[in-house]
């Protein structure tokens, strides 16, 4: 009877002490898998924060799951981060100000090449058309006389 009871006590009581062991929601996962993804890591300069192997870093990525799963904010907990680590720990510069070259230059450096590339075949071509014609017979002669 006691085993039972014992038994009977265990079922009960499991499921309300490991409540709080839930796994997560799908949408903490898609947030704190979107913070690591689009932040930098303080602690291992050049990795992104689901990259850097720290244990520094593993602490950071748990208090920020932590975080989403308490209910908090998606961009209050991205905002927190950048006001304590700086605006370095962005993956990528924001898309104004200064950071707006980041974004332009590439475009305007293809164009530019593709331009070039556009302007040096064009001459290349103009060149083979000046080498592609006959020459005179004056120039032909001359030419004769002055190899041999």
């Amino acid at each position: 009877m006691r085993k039972l009871i014992f038994i009977l006590t265990l079922f009960v009581i499991n499921p309300i002490v490991h409540a709080e062991e839930l796994p997560p929601s799908t949408k903490v996962i898609e947030e704190t898998d979107y913070i690591m993804g689009t932040l930098m890591s303080p602690y291992c300069p050049g990795r992104l924060l689901k990259d850097c192997p720290s244990g520094q870093a593993f602490q950071l990525k748990e208090k920020i799951s932590t975080r989403l799963q308490s209910g908090e904010n998606l961009q209050a907990v991205i905002d927190d981060l950048i006001n304590t680590f700086g605006d370095q720990i962005r993956a990528a510069p924001q898309a104004k100000g200064f950071g707006l070259v980041a974004w332009i230059a590439p475009g305007l450096f293809l164009l530019m090449g593709a331009v070039l590339i556009f302007v040096w075949l064009k001459s290349r071509k103009q060149m083979n058309e000046l080498e592609s014609k006959p020459l005179s017979p004056e120039l032909e002669e001359r030419l004769k006389s002055e190899l041999l």
